[in-house]
């Protein structure tokens, strides 16, 4: 199991590009890394808890892409295979009302520094959905190559916002 803190630095995060990031593991669920380069305070605040959050997940090709937007920040995405996590296990499915954690990571990709953590529960019939979606995607058999291969081929016909156009699950924090 792995801790993360604000104030980290790792090598591999310097110099990330900008976007995001989706992880999953059966300790911490899932994670998403927010990665910026040196972010204006104002960008940042946007991050945090007490702004608006929204995200979305389509299905192409067995491969998950997330679209999401935190507070008036642009549309971001990321692609995201539950397959590719050895061994696979499922994420279990919410008691009635509740929702599953999602951990924000907001790294300075300048230095490579965690700036920002932040869980958002996520709510009940999107974590139902995500978490039916998820078991159905942990046996697809995409080796790395097809990921990428199914990624590219998205990516050359599709920008985020139709990305976000054919979500068929999606859900919003308001504030």
């Amino acid at each position: 199991m792995e801790f993360l803190s604000v104030g980290q630095t790792r090598a591999e995060w310097r110099g990330f590009p900008d976007g995001c990031l989706m992880s999953y593991d059966p300790h911490n669920g899932m994670t998403l890394f927010f990665f910026l380069n040196r972010p204006a305070p104002a960008l940042l605040e946007q991050v945090k808890t007490g702004h608006p959050f929204e995200i979305a997940l389509a299905d192409i090709e067995k491969v998950g892409f997330f679209t999401l937007r935190f507070g008036t920040l642009p549309w971001g995405d990321c692609a995201f295979a539950p397959c590719l996590y050895a061994p696979p296990r499922p994420i279990p499915a919410p008691a009635p009302g509740e929702g599953l954690p999602l951990n924000v990571v907001a790294v300075d990709s300048g230095p490579g520094v965690i700036v920002y953590l932040r869980t958002i529960r996520l709510g009940y019939e999107f974590s139902l959905k995500f978490t039916n979606w998820f078991a159905n995607r942990m046996d697809a058999g995409l080796s790395a190559g097809q990921f990428r291969d199914i990624v590219a081929r998205t990516y050359a016909r599709c920008d985020t916002r139709r990305l976000r156009e054919m979500a068929r699950i999606s859900w919003a924090l308001t504030v």
